[in-house]
């Protein structure tokens, strides 16, 4: 990021970084990702947290499929809760029991409840 990546940026299938470091299960570049998104204010400007492919995926929908369950609940934690099916119909937690990742579907059954965690602290 310090030599000009840009998080917002988006490949020839429209995938963000987020959705290919979700998609890899790489738990530390998400968190950086969605830490530099919101310093940078793009969040929103596309939402790269629910920007979808050229096949309806979004970078939750990655992380599911996988069964990356650190990576969702990373991204829940953030607030991302999409239940935004990909071009065929499925939802996250749908592919996630497809794919056997039964722990990961349930967190995202459950993921309306999970609380973004604070910015910053308070003293």
């Amino acid at each position: 990021m310090e030599r000009g990546a840009r998080p917002d940026a988006l490949d020839i299938s429209n995938r963000s970084p987020l959705a290919l470091a979700a998609a890899a299960g790489y738990v530390d570049s998400v968190r950086l990702l969605l830490l530099a998104s919101a310093t940078k204010r793009v969040l929103d400007e596309p939402a790269i947290t629910t920007c979808m492919d050229t096949r309806g995926r979004t970078p939750l929908l990655f992380a599911a499929s996988r069964g990356h369950s650190a990576v969702v609940k990373l991204l829940l934690e953030h607030g991302i809760v999409d239940r935004l099916p990909d071009l065929q119909g499925r939802t996250p937690a749908d592919l996630a029991r497809l794919n056997g990742h039964s722990a990961v579907a349930k967190m995202l059954n459950e993921g309306a409840t999970v609380k973004a965690r604070p910015s910053h602290h308070q003293d």
